[in-house]
């Protein structure tokens, strides 16, 4: 990813939305007239897709999954913001639900401070949906997501039984996103969990991030500077984890220091596979935003959908990396595994 263009990206999308706002009002006005062009837009769904900047090699496929659902359902436009700051996030939603979209769906950095915008959704009687990270406050249609705790407990208590089981003490740093209420903290939280469940670990220091790749290196190298015997860097996003491999391979230390991730994005599969990467909590975030989108419409349509739809994740390493692209181990059903696995050899192109 490159990093100093994320705050440009997330001016260039505020701007987006305000034009979008202005092009979805004028389309609703439309909508009141008697043409025949007008009746015909008045089936096309609509639905607000607010996510985290697109950057982002993980939230990235949320999009292409919503997207490729949408075309598959028919008559279904997808609006999509990506943002990396909280306060941004909430008032694209907000902007949406001011120009009368059918539904939103979202992928909150900070679950409080999307809170206001998804009750004021809830009055105006359109359909919310959260993907990956939730709302603290408000009604939701449904939430679709990993058990984020669990998913990070598997990792750090791999972390903690495989790499670190020779090691004693085995000193483990943790590179964080936002120290605020989310998936994000949840899983992290399950990382230190995972970690610390031997008791040869030692977590000697977390520092959090705005989820920025300029913050995360800078807090990589802080740790890595701060203790020289280090055995190991976790982080619980994509971002994060290969901010940490690139730290540790300036520090010279490659092979030295190991690496962790909850993510499941390519560029963190292709370091697995290269050897950069221990673990890593392989998510599908294109099933996610398929499932989203399929949702939504069911909603939109009078149907009902379960509160919670639990996302599927799968724990690899590499020799299990290896096992299933060799076919000498089995994927899991319906996890599309092995397809992101030849998509990470085959250089995430």
């Amino acid at each position: 990813m490159k990093s100093g263009s994320w705050q440009g990206r997330w001016i260039v999308s505020a701007v987006l939305v305000a034009a979008l706002a202005a092009i979805l009002v004028a389309a609703g006005s439309a909508r009141t007239s008697g043409s025949s062009s007008a009746r015909q837009e008045a089936k096309t769904i609509r639905i607000g897709l607010v996510l985290p900047a697109l950057t982002n090699p993980f939230i990235a496929p949320v999009k292409t999954g919503a997207e490729a659902a949408a075309k598959k359902i028919g008559g279904v436009t997808i609006l999509t913001t990506g943002i990396n700051t909280p306060a941004e996030q909430a008032n694209a939603m907000k902007t949406y639900i001011s120009a009368g979209v059918d539904a939103v769906i979202f992928d909150s950095i900070d679950s409080a401070a999307v809170s206001p915008a998804v009750l004021e959704a809830n009055k105006k009687g359109i359909a919310v949906i959260g993907v990956i990270s939730g709302t603290k406050r408000g009604k939701l249609a449904t939430f679709i997501s990993p058990e984020w705790y669990k998913a990070g407990y598997s990792v750090g208590a791999q972390i903690a039984k495989g790499y670190c089981k020779p090691k004693n003490p085995c000193n483990v740093g943790l590179v964080g996103g936002a120290n605020a209420p989310g998936a994000g903290l949840d899983s992290g939280k399950g990382m230190m969990a995972g970690v610390k469940s031997q008791s040869n670990v030692k977590l000697v220091q977390t520092v959090y991030t705005d989820y920025s790749a300029e913050q995360s290196l800078a807090a990589a190298q802080q740790i890595l500077t701060g203790h020289p015997d280090l055995n190991f860097l976790m982080s619980w996003w994509s971002v994060g984890t290969i901010s940490s491999v690139s730290a540790i391979r300036t520090a010279g230390k490659e092979g030295d220091i190991g690496a962790a991730s909850i993510s499941g994005a390519c560029p963190v599969l292709k370091d697995m596979l290269d050897g950069k990467v221990y673990a890593d909590a392989a998510m599908f975030s294109e099933l996610m935003g398929a499932t989203a989108v399929q949702s939504a419409v069911k909603v939109i349509n009078g149907g009902k959908v379960p509160p919670f739809q639990p996302s599927p994740y799968v724990l690899v390493t590499k020799p299990r990396a290896e096992a299933y692209l060799s076919g000498k181990l089995k994927a899991p059903a319906g996890v599309p595994i092995v397809a992101h696995l030849k998509a990470a050899k085959a250089g995430c192109k």
